[in-house]
């Protein structure tokens, strides 16, 4: 029953993933505002200048990752809050929680990384400007590289993209798994109970937080991780409120984030991303208190279901295409939207035929093998449904 009220928690995630990957589209294939459109205003449509304007609502991509923070934070709770943390719980429930994560993420990891190694290839033999950062576009030269290196290997294998390492080639969207992994990897361990209270794990994350925000003390995981799972843990604290095991309502809970985030515009604390965390906690206790309302309508599971494959495979398909883009056009950018839309499309494809392989079959897979020990030729006839004659 709690799990058809919660129903539209993969539409939100579907979402979220789409308006990244619309939001990259827009400045990969399209020549972008300061760009080009303020520069010949004169050769856009009618129609075109709405789009614009339009698809400027698209750029909010970073606060979309805060809201999977959130999210996450929520849904991981909810499914684990009386599986750790006490000294009865057992070794086998943590080794089984980072299994699952495991089995959940590298299968797409590992396929993305090979997808962004053979694209950004593609790239440098199409138009090798783009990948030395000589492009027209500013953002495109700032924020696109393709560091396949060691350090960059390490960091994209061992998910430390941005935390001391570089990001693996030209996908940039895998810092946020980068922080999601430690997440994960942090919270059985920092997830203490006494007495079926839960108050020491977020102390130990807030002061963890504080500590980085106010102090000069800098380090990968202080400076970073735990400022991050500071927001993830936001979420946390709903599925706590929403399970009815603190005395604090969603209402509540509601009215806690708004004044936290008023105060934050008085005297900022542990940074913008905290203050969205906060915004987005409040949003979803709303839609928690609603959520019989909001599931008539939330009706793409399908989407949710392969949010997590088109959200690290997309930016590299992108890419390839903005580089023949301008390798076609004397290194400019279309001025209309035609080609974002194909990208969105395109990506959207991808992410649907490949997203059963590698986010439901090789899990199950992996899973059998956990438990029985699988051959490598039934491995095999698994993955690709092969019947021998």
């Amino acid at each position: 029953m709690q799990k058809d009220k919660l129903k539209f928690l993969d539409t939100f995630r579907g979402i979220a993933a789409f308006y990244v990957v619309v939001g990259h589209a827009r400045w990969l294939l399209w020549e972008g505002y300061s760009s080009g459109y303020v520069h010949h205003t004169q050769d856009y449509t009618f129609f075109q200048k709405g789009l614009v304007y339009f698809m400027g609502v698209f750029k909010y991509g970073h606060e979309a990752v805060l809201f999977f923070f959130v999210l996450s934070g929520f849904v991981i709770h909810l499914n684990y809050q009386n599986k750790f943390g006490t000294i009865q719980d057992t070794k086998s429930n943590i080794l089984k929680f980072y299994f699952k994560r495991f089995k959940r993420i590298y299968p797409v990891l590992i396929f993305a990384l090979i997808l962004t190694f053979i694209s950004d290839y593609l790239v440098l033999y199409i138009n090798p400007n783009f990948v030395s950062g000589h492009t027209n576009y500013k953002t495109i030269n700032e924020f696109i590289t393709f560091n396949h290196g060691f350090a960059a290997v390490f960091g994209g294998l061992f998910n430390m993209g941005r935390l001391g390492f570089p990001v693996f080639g030209s996908n940039g969207p895998l810092w946020s798994l980068a922080y999601e992994w430690w997440f994960y990897m942090f919270y059985p361990v920092l997830y203490i109970k006494r007495n079926d209270k839960t108050y020491l794990f977020y102390t130990l994350i807030f002061l963890a937080a504080l500590f980085s925000a106010f102090l000069s003390f800098r380090s990968v995981f202080f400076d970073k991780i735990f400022i991050g799972m500071a927001s993830w843990a936001i979420g946390c604290l709903l599925a706590e409120i929403y399970l009815k095991r603190t005395k604090l309502n969603l209402e509540g809970f509601v009215f806690v984030c708004l004044s936290l985030s008023i105060l934050y515009y008085i005297y900022p604390f542990m940074g913008k991303d905290f203050f969205m965390a906060l915004v987005f906690g409040a949003l979803l206790s709303l839609c928690l208190k609603f959520s019989s309302f909001i599931n008539r309508y939330a009706k793409f599971k399908k989407l949710g279901d392969m949010s997590y494959t088109l959200y690290i495979v997309h930016f590299p398909l992108l890419v390839v295409g903005s580089s023949v883009l301008m390798n076609n056009n004397h290194g400019n950018l279309p001025i209309h939207f035609g080609y974002t839309l194909l990208g969105v499309l395109g990506s959207l494809l991808f992410a649907y035929l490949f997203f059963p392989i590698f986010e439901i079959r090789i899990p199950e897979l992996l899973e059998n093998m956990f438990r029985n020990g699988l051959g490598k030729e039934r491995f095999k006839q698994k993955i690709f449904r092969i019947k021998r004659p």
